[in-house]
């Protein structure tokens, strides 16, 4: 069995992702599901993901001067063909 990428939209957006652009590309952060299933089966299972920058990471959290990474897909600038094709 192979796993596939079958889905990646935002719920933070009406816009789909191919032509979403955030207000910076450098400093953003954005929340993206990803449905996730067998190859040739609907099946699929949904991992949430918070794609960001190093830049958005510094300004939200400064102040604690750590932070964890857990979910998150960190990125210099927001290019969708980028995020999809890093699975």
């Amino acid at each position: 069995m192979r796993a596939i990428l079958k889905e990646i939209y935002s719920i933070e957006t009406e816009v789909p992702l191919q032509d979403y652009w955030p207000g910076d590309p450098s400093n953003f952060a954005l929340s993206v599901r990803l449905l996730v299933g067998p190859e040739g089966e609907e099946a699929a299972e949904s991992f949430d993901v918070l794609v960001c920058t190093p830049d958005w990471i510094k300004h939200q959290y400064s102040a604690e001067r750590a932070v964890w990474g857990r979910h998150m897909l960190i990125v210099l600038e927001f290019d969708f063909a980028l995020i999809e094709r890093k699975r």
